[in-house]
C-alpha cells in the first residue's frame, strides 16, 4: 500500500462535483480513476450520485442498487475511499472473498460503527478495482 495523507477533499457545499470541479480536485490520474470506478459500476448496475452531507462536512458519493445503500465514496487528497458497511452476520464471508490479504486483516480490526462494521477501500490505481468489483458482487447478493 501507498502512504497515504488524510486530508479530505469537497468540503465546501457549495462547489457542487462536477466533472470540471473533480478533474481539478482529483488531478487528471485520478480522475480517470474514478471514471473507471463509475465504468465498474454502470457494468454491475449501480448508480450513486453526489450529495453534501452535513454531519460529515463533505461531499459523498452515495452507490445505491435498488435504493438500498451499497457503499460510500468519498474523496481524499490522492485516493478514493470507498467504505462498505457489513453486520456481525454478513461479514465473515468478507474473509473468503478472492480479495487483497490487506484488506481482509483492516477489516478484521475495524472498529463497529453501531452494529455495522465498516471495510474500507483505498483506491489510487486502476490495480484496486478488482478487488473493488469483488467486494460490491458480495454486497449485491446479500442487499
Amino acid at each position: 500500500m501507498q502512504e497515504i495523507t488524510s486530508i479530505q477533499l469537497l468540503k465546501d457545499a457549495g462547489v457542487v462535483p462536477s466533472d470540471d470541479v473533480l478533474t481539478d480536485v482529483m488531478g487528471k490520474k485520478l480522475f480517470a480513476i474514478y471514471k473507471n470506478v463509475h465504468l465498474l459500476l454502470s457494468e454491475m448496475e449501480v448508480a450513486g450520485e453526489w450529495q453534501y452531507y452535513k454531519d460529515q462536512k463533505a461531499w459523498l458519493f452515495k452507490i445505491q442498487h435498488k435504493n438500498k445503500t451499497v457503499a460510500w465514496l468519498s474523496l481524499w487528497e490522492g485516493y478514493m475511499q470507498v467504505t462498505f458497511y457489513f453486520t456481525a452476520k454478513t461479514g465473515p464471508a468478507v474473509l473468503q472473498l478472492p480479495i487483497n490479504g490487506e484488506i481482509k486483516n483492516a477489516f478484521q480490526l475495524s472498529k463497529p460503527v453501531g452494529k455495522l462494521i465498516p471495510l474500507v477501500l483505498e483506491v489510487y490505481s486502476n490495480k484496486q478495482l478488482a478487488n473493488l468489483g469483488k467486494i460490491m458482487e458480495y454486497k449485491l447478493t446479500i442487499l
